[in-house]
């Protein structure tokens, strides 16, 4: 059934083209979907989150790094629209996070 349910999930993050990540705190290792490395123009691994932090636009990065701070400090959840710069352009993304602490 486990694996049932996650082969569901997968086809409907491929369909609906959404990108899913994880971030560990203390290591600051980012990993991301396929589909989340393709909007972002990364590798398959992204490794530390400053990679990543590269592609925010400029202007929309010290507020989205003062949100991730005040999830990560609180613990809440995280919600934000930005956006980001590939060789492709700019686009706007909406990235949502749940807090889960180990």
């Amino acid at each position: 059934r486990l694996r049932e349910s996650e082969a569901h999930l997968a086809l409907a993050l491929q369909a609906a083209q959404l990108g899913t990540w994880s971030f560990d705190v203390q290591s600051g290792e980012l990993e991301a979907s396929e589909v989340m490395c393709r909007l972002f123009d990364m590798p398959s691994r992204l490794g530390p989150a400053v990679r990543w932090n590269e592609r925010v636009h400029p202007e929309d990065r010290a507020r989205v790094e003062a949100s991730v701070s005040q999830a990560i400090g609180s613990g809440s959840n995280y919600d934000a629209e930005y956006r980001i710069v590939t060789e492709r352009g700019t686009s706007w993304i909406r990235a949502r996070a749940r807090m889960l602490v180990d």
